[in-house]
């Protein structure tokens, strides 16, 4: 996740590295929240696609969410779906994510409703319900959307517009601790969390709000 859990390309900023923590201290296997802290936008504030957001959009999916309570084999993570030594592309790709979901989702179920006219014949699960659309960050590229959607979106395609940042459109609202969502209140983490709160130029009213560390 520390490549793609952006929660956003602006100012917010999405994340503070630890205190000490170099840009590349990160060893494979520890926590994530010991190398840097993720932060979001008030809930309901931050609706774009970006390019560096898989992790984060598919954590907002159901169907991540609803496996979380499940035994560690039967959780929906990042590997359930992408082996990083075999990476299958073309047709083989379809195939492959899409009996992915079936591993869920199981097929007699999904027959039954093509049968009742609730469910389109010969489903293509990947493309339906992570359609590939265009970015918010990066305009004219197309990428595949994480976040599992029943009811995806239209107009995916369609040409967007560059979006610029100003004194008068910039977020100014709290920013808020993603992951981990809730951090112990130790001194570090508060100094850590009052830190997000004024980086990028960020509105220096969120700090009150946001940290005793900082009233």
């Amino acid at each position: 996740m520390q490549c793609h859990l952006e929660t956003s390309s602006l100012k917010l900023p999405h994340a503070v590295s630890r205190q000490g923590r170099a840009p590349f201290s990160f060893i494979p296997g520890q926590p994530f929240e010991d190398f840097m802290l993720a932060f979001d936008r008030e809930p309901g504030k931050n609706p774009r696609f970006e390019v560096a957001n898989a992790a984060y959009a598919f954590r907002k999916s159901q169907c991540f969410i609803q496996t979380q309570s499940k035994d560690a084999d039967h959780q929906l993570r990042c590997t359930t779906c992408h082996d990083p030594h075999n990476i299958p592309r073309g047709g083989q790709a379809t195939r492959h994510y899409n009996n992915i979901c079936g591993t869920c989702h199981a097929p007699a179920t999904i027959a039954a409703k093509i049968t009742a006219g609730q469910h389109p014949a010969n489903p293509d699960c990947i493309g339906c319900h992570m359609p590939k659309h265009r970015t918010d960050d990066a305009i004219h590229i197309v990428m595949t959307d994480h976040f599992i959607q029943r009811f995806p979106p239209r107009n995916l395609l369609a040409p967007k517009s560059e979006y610029y940042e100003s004194d008068s459109t910039d977020y100014k609202g709290e920013v808020v601790p993603y992951y981990p969502a809730r951090p112990a209140p130790t001194p570090e983490n508060l100094l850590d969390i009052a830190v997000a709160q004024i980086a990028d130029g960020s509105n220096l009213k969120r700090v009150s709000r946001a940290s005793p560390i900082c009233s």
